[in-house]
């Protein structure tokens, strides 16, 4: 059959995806240094007009994945929970995964609060240099970032899409998702009829194609890294990351303790070697890297753990998409780092009742956060106003937040597919292991 010729195929291409991304990563940052300001190569303006076009690539690669995304987490969900062959009881599933999600996120923030606290990143800093750091394009952002603290309660209040059509143009991930799932349950108690038939032959052909459209553009992905990361590089530079080396190498040591975290719970939820399996999240997590969006990479760890790890493709299905969309780990780890960092800077102590507010809100923000651009800064921005701490200190992170971006998203994609592997694999889903 065709579809299990295309799989060997596109199996092939995982295999050795990741030495083109590292050559990729390379030339990118090859390319950056040539069109970067110290580079004095060309006047402003055409090292500028020159970024724009090598960026050109990557930002179109960014737009197919994405565009593609919404349909294929509807398509996904609506079909894990409407097939009662596919899923035996997604109720409960729901719950499991959930739990693994608020688990994991809630550590996250706890490891961020103890790292910044250990470390006091904020105390090698002076805080008049906010004022100095406020110049660094940060004017209209912070201003623009105070008049939405509000955004929390009303994020809540919109979760069910009122349109589900304008969910899916303004790409708005959480309406689809709960839409997906209150049509998925619809389905799955119409199962039998010939409307819920049609409604699932449906779905798969969408799903299908999503796919399909996706393995085209995995060809492409080596040019999409190459050119993002010559756009990262070139705009960086490293004089940004000095003035906050100590809150950077923070963020990046709780990362790394995210990710003995999920060796632990791989090897005693899951049974199974870390050594044995995180091979296999490498390219995704390198992807992940490389386009700071873990919707964007989701087909690919769909991929990854049905086919390398050996998850059932229901539960694959099932739990993948609900992760790019609720599961950021890395992205609550830094929130919580970030704010102890703020907190140090100005001089201010946080009490035990502020500390666990910031735990709670990271952990119900990251996971209730809406799909869009920049969506950690303006979290961040309303968990300072709660806690007291000026939100002008954001001024102070800004020059940094797109790398540290990058590596919390590599983290994300790692939870994903950790929680597909205890799920799948251990006591909490008998039901579903192979």
């Amino acid at each position: 059959m065709t579809s299990t010729e295309r799989v060997p195929q596109h199996r092939e291409i995982q295999k050795d995806i990741w030495l083109s991304v590292l050559v990729a990563f390379a030339i990118g940052i090859g390319l950056g240094a040539l069109l970067s300001e110290d580079a004095l190569l060309a006047n402003e303006a055409t090292r500028l007009e020159t970024l724009a076009w090598i960026g050109l690539p990557g930002h179109l690669f960014l737009s197919v994945i994405k565009f593609i995304v919404a349909p294929l987490i509807f398509s996904s969900i609506c079909l894990a929970i409407a097939a009662p062959s596919e899923l035996p009881d997604p109720g409960k599933l729901t719950l499991k995964v959930f739990a693994v999600f608020v688990f994991t996120t809630l550590a996250a923030t706890m490891v961020g609060l103890s790292l910044a606290h250990l470390f006091q990143p904020g105390h090698a800093i002076d805080s008049s240099l906010v004022e100095s750091a406020a110049s660094f394009e940060a004017g209209d952002a912070i201003t623009a970032i105070s008049s939405e603290i509000g955004w929390l309660p009303q994020a809540f209040i919109d979760l069910v899409p009122s349109d589900l059509t304008s969910a899916f143009a303004d790409g708005h991930m959480l309406q689809v998702l709960v839409a997906a799932l209150i049509i998925g349950f619809a389905l799955r108690r119409l199962a039998g009829t010939k409307a819920a038939q049609h409604a699932v032959t449906g779905l798969r052909i969408v799903q299908s194609v999503s796919m399909e459209v996706v393995r085209f553009a995995i060809h492409f992905t080596p040019i999409a890294v190459a050119a993002l990361i010559a756009e990262v590089s070139a705009k960086f530079g490293l004089d940004v990351v000095f003035g906050v080396v100590t809150y950077v190498l923070t963020v990046l040591a709780g990362l790394a303790v995210l990710l003995l975290l999920y060796a632990a719970l791989i090897m005693l939820l899951a049974q199974r070697s870390p050594l044995e399996v995180f091979p296999a999240f490498r390219n995704v997590m390198l992807l992940g890297f490389a386009t700071s969006s873990s919707a964007a990479v989701m087909p690919v760890t769909m991929e990854t753990a049905e086919q390398r790890l050996g998850v059932p493709s229901s539960i694959v299905k099932f739990v993948v998409p609900l992760g790019a969309t609720i599961n950021m780990d890395g992205t609550a780890l830094y929130q919580s780092v970030a704010t102890v960092f703020l907190a140090q800077v100005f001089g201010l102590e946080l009490s035990l009742v502020q500390l666990a507010t910031v735990s709670l809100m990271a952990t119900v923000a990251s996971i209730g956060a809406p799909g869009a651009p920049g969506v950690g800064i303006l979290i961040l921005a309303s968990i300072l106003a709660q806690v007291g701490i000026p939100v002008e200190g954001i001024a102070l992170i800004l020059g940094v937040d797109r790398l540290l971006d990058m590596c919390r998203t590599a983290v994300n994609v790692a939870s994903d597919l950790t929680t597909c592997l205890i799920v799948s694999r251990t006591p909490l889903g008998p039901l579903y292991a192979r």
